[in-house]
């Protein structure tokens, strides 16, 4: 949906049980499509890395791309250039990954080297450059399964030159591959909106978590200059911290059982908390103060990535099941006196970050001990102020989310339209 109109008219589509169907060896499809090897419908190019002398990142040559690293969302990001380029890919071919990971494509749009990590697959008169993109999106599952190799994964040019596909007329691929494109469309501008109100978020708390509202008179303290009615407090006055356990296996399950409770690692926090891969633990084992509470804020405080050591998501109750944090995490449960919204703003703050990359620096270490949590100092507003800082960077959240769940909704129907369009069950009007 998109502003409350249907981003898909149904003139476009058609669902006629009368159409005729046919079985083949890749599944039923419509009794006018066929059944087509890519290399009869495209130009198959494998890729060839030149000498690595000729790669630069100033700008000289061609762009050159090598593999799924360099992919965005449909079209590729430029990293390198090339000024002795082998094999030339032309814009509107399609870019797959031939090496683990396999499968992935992306739509070339610049004239470009690519390195042994892809293949080009070019359109000819037989074929529309996005409805290839598309079913080859499709069917990159079974590109893994023919992925050969034990220790690393590739795809040759028979895997791709034989792979069957089902093939509509030349028109009917053009109008699939436009309503599947529609919808990318609004994938993208929904995508742009997103990074927008992120970066305004971003502005917003390094302007009132440091400069407040409205405030005219300043002073300078320990860590730098805040408005004068501000205190600088260490984050223990405003809360305490309350380090996670660590539970024995025979404790732990994959499933939700009676007297069991729902576990947060520390993979499980990133300015939010993200459900997946949770575990549960036998209830009887954890300690009432180590059961999360409305307007908890969960601290990651060690993980494999230094990168997410110190990062923190604010708890709130929403789907009735009770939680609690794995060894390396701990709860930083705010004192009634401070806003529960802005301490846990100040958490995600760029100060905060910068004083965790500073406790983390010069070691191979990455965790955190309480005291490094409790023992940061922190510009602290009166109550009133706090309130009212958090209800605007809660404003901004808000909108964030209403794009999130929109792009979540196209990302659905994209699938369900791939899904029907790419195999005939509903067809497109011609």
């Amino acid at each position: 949906m998109r502003d409350g109109r249907r981003v898909i008219s149904s003139e476009q589509l058609t669902m006629d049980n009368k159409k005729k169907y046919k079985k083949t060896e890749i599944g039923e499809i419509p009794v006018d499509w066929e059944v087509r090897k890519l290399e009869e419908i495209a130009d198959i190019i494998m890729g060839q890395s030149p000498k690595s002398s000729s790669y630069n990142d100033e700008g000289y040559g061609l762009p050159f791309f090598q593999g799924k690293t360099e992919f965005g969302e449909i079209y590729p990001n430029i990293k390198k250039w090339c000024s002795q380029p082998i094999k030339i890919s032309e814009p509107n071919d399609i870019l797959l990954s031939v090496r683990a990971p396999v499968g992935d494509v992306n739509i070339n749009n610049v004239k470009a080297c690519i390195g042994r990590g892809l293949a080009a697959i070019r359109y000819t008169k037989h074929s529309n450059f996005k409805f290839l993109f598309y079913i080859l999106k499709r069917y990159k599952q079974e590109f893994e399964k023919n992925a050969q190799g034990s220790t690393f994964t590739a795809i040759n040019s028979n895997d791709i030159k034989n792979l069957k596909i089902p093939v509509p007329p030349l028109q009917e691929q053009q109008k699939i591959a436009s309503i599947l494109s529609t919808v990318d469309e609004y994938i993208e501008q929904t995508d742009a909106l997103i990074e927008k109100t992120k970066e305004l978020k971003k502005g917003l708390m390094q302007k009132l978590l440091t400069k407040g509202i409205g405030h005219n008179e300043f002073k300078n303290t320990e860590i730098g200059e805040i408005p004068k009615e501000w205190e600088v407090k260490k984050l223990g006055d405003c809360g305490v911290c309350i380090t996670g356990v660590s539970y024995k296996p025979k404790d732990l399950y994959d499933s939700d059982k009676d007297c069991t409770i729902r576990l947060l690692r520390s993979n499980n926090i990133n300015e939010k908390i993200i459900l997946n891969e949770i575990q549960f633990v036998n209830i009887n084992r954890v300690k009432s103060e180590q059961i999360l509470k409305n307007g908890d804020i969960v601290i990651c405080m060690s993980n494999g990535s230094k990168r997410l050591v110190g990062k923190s998501a604010l708890f709130k109750v929403q789907d009735g099941h009770a939680y609690t944090i794995g060894v390396f995490c701990s709860i930083f449960r705010v004192k009634n006196d401070f806003d529960k919204d802005f301490i846990s703003y100040l958490f995600n703050s760029i100060y905060y970050n910068k004083e965790i990359r500073i406790l983390l620096s010069g070691t191979s270490i990455n965790n955190l001990k309480k005291s490094d949590i409790t023992n940061i100092k922190i510009p602290i507003p009166p109550l009133k102020e706090q309130q009212k800082i958090a209800s605007i960077l809660s404003e901004v959240d808000n909108k964030i989310q209403q794009y999130e769940l929109k792009k979540e909704k196209l990302q659905n129907l994209k699938k369900g339209f791939m899904q029907k369009l790419l195999t005939g069950k509903i067809r497109v009007k011609i």
